[in-house]
């Protein structure tokens, strides 16, 4: 593995999101110097990328409509080889631009290359690549979201429960009882009377 195809991945590649570029370093730091040769399977670039698998699938799809990864058909590893026909994944080109390195890196790598038997890499073999794709606006940016209420419903009152006072009292009073106002607790004022009672004692016990 050289560090060149990684670092380009890292800080240069045109991804579209923090899920390409994962899947596509974890595709690249097992390939060759130049791009070349980088496979694995879905499932185990998924668990490096620490994506699932269909994910991983369909995120090299999509660098592969852009450009970005090319489906390679020549120079295949040993290793690739190796694997059980119907078991062996894609392997990948990774299209790093000529541009991109200095002209005495590439002039090393493509000396390498022609010790494989690999022709050199050029602006033409390997072009500029577009962009990253911008990505979808939220419908709602720029919208302000409504505030939340913090009022508490008020609860359902009984018919004839309410407070003359507005508040809730604190004592617990008998039915069809009033108190007489204007003194507090500590004036000795007059005990609880029930007006009704009262009238009809006076009524059965006129005073002389």
């Amino acid at each position: 593995m050289s560090m060149y195809p990684v670092l380009w991945v890292i800080d240069h590649a045109p991804v579209y999101d923090a899920e390409e570029r994962a899947v596509l370093v974890a595709l690249v730091i097992k390939g060759d110097f130049d791009g070349m040769n980088c496979f694995r399977s879905y499932p185990t670039l998924a668990a490096a990328a620490r994506v699932d698998a269909k994910t991983a699938g369909r995120k090299c799809r999509a660098m592969e409509a852009r450009g970005i990864l090319r489906r390679q058909e020549k120079h295949r590893s040993r290793v690739w080889l190796s694997i059980p026909k119907e078991q062996r994944p894609v392997i990948w080109e990774v299209m790093i631009p000529a541009e991109w390195w200095s002209a005495a890196q590439l002039e090393s790598i493509n000396e390498q290359r022609a010790g494989m038997g690999r022709a050199p890499i050029t602006p033409g073999t390997r072009p500029p690549l577009a962009p990253a794709p911008a990505k979808k606006t939220r419908a709602d940016k720029g919208v302000k979201r409504p505030r939340k209420t913090t009022n508490k419903p008020v609860e359902n009152l009984t018919p004839g429960t309410a407070s003359p006072w507005g508040k809730t009292d604190t004592g617990v009073r008998e039915a069809g009882t009033a108190s007489p106002g204007g003194e507090d607790c500590k004036s000795g004022g007059r005990d609880l009377q029930s007006p009704n009672l009262l009238s009809h004692l006076l009524s059965h016990h006129p005073r002389t």
